[in-house]
């Protein structure tokens, strides 16, 4: 499994290890997933922007909370470059139906760590092959099982910034072409000005240069998401940074307030 998947899973054992009135969720099956090899990419991610565990516990947290806001007996989860996510396992999501949509291989490293390591039940959740650069989501759910008739939350938490951002608006796009009943969509995105160099955030330069010479390309940010969401065919219905999230779960983090505003957590909705 790619070192990134293992970083965030590294980031989201250690929330269990806080103590029950500091924690801000749970998940005690991301340790299954830390590798030796992952420890050295979290030193690195740590040194070039110390905030970075905060910043993902707290979208974890708010990740969480607009799942259980939005979700209805029977609806589907859809997350979209799922890594290491376990929410299908973790989260008590009452009569779910559960897909999980990223690379052959991580799909395949997932599914020995889930049986071998964690020994848990993968049977109640699909998970569909995908290069999002070159797939259509269209074919995907068709093939993949995704009902179209069914409301659905649609998770994109850690993806967006590997994208091309127009495979970025094809993709919501094409969401918004294949489904019929609604659903919402959860983005987690950065600016463009933090893609762009132009935040004039002291903490995030060295995070912005690592970045640049990694897989994650230079266009992935967003200027203005009301414009996006009304341009792919659906409604921002709240635009959430860090930064909020930081005063709203845990205002004692040591946390750089200016740079969680290039980090945010877009609800976007369809068909409602």
């Amino acid at each position: 499994m790619d070192v990134s998947a293992q970083w965030i899973a590294f980031t989201r054992s250690q929330e269990s290890k806080r103590l029950p009135s500091e924690r801000l969720f749970e998940d005690p099956y991301a340790h299954a997933f830390v590798t030796e090899a992952c420890l050295d990419h979290v030193d690195l991610m740590e040194s070039l922007f110390p905030p970075m565990p905060h910043t993902i516990r707290l979208r974890t947290r708010c990740i969480d909370d607009c799942i259980q806001e939005f979700w209805k007996p029977g609806a589907q989860l859809v997350t979209l470059g799922s890594g290491a996510d376990m929410r299908p396992h973790r989260m008590n999501l009452e009569d779910g139906i559960y897909f999980e949509v990223d690379r052959q291989d991580t799909i395949e490293d997932k599914e020995l760590i889930i049986t071998n390591k964690l020994n848990l039940d993968t049977v109640n959740v699909t998970k569909i092959v995908a290069d999002f650069e070159k797939d259509s989501l269209n074919k995907l759910f068709e093939e993949g099982g995704v009902g179209r008739d069914v409301y659905t939350i649609f998770v994109m938490e850690g993806l967006v910034h590997y994208l091309w951002q127009s495979t970025h608006e094809r993709m919501h796009k094409e969401m918004v072409e294949n489904m019929r009943a609604p659903f919402v969509a959860l983005v987690y995105y950065n600016t463009r000005a933090y893609r762009q160099g132009k935040t004039n955030v002291p903490a995030l330069s060295n995070l912005r240069e690592h970045a640049l010479k990694s897989a994650i390309t230079k266009d992935a940010g967003i200027d203005d998401i009301k414009a996006f969401a009304a341009k792919c065919g659906m409604v921002l219905d709240r635009d959430i940074s860090v930064t909020q999230m930081k005063h709203r779960y845990a205002p004692d983090s040591p946390f750089a307030d200016p740079a969680g505003e290039h980090f945010r957590l877009a609800v976007l909705k369809g068909n409602w």
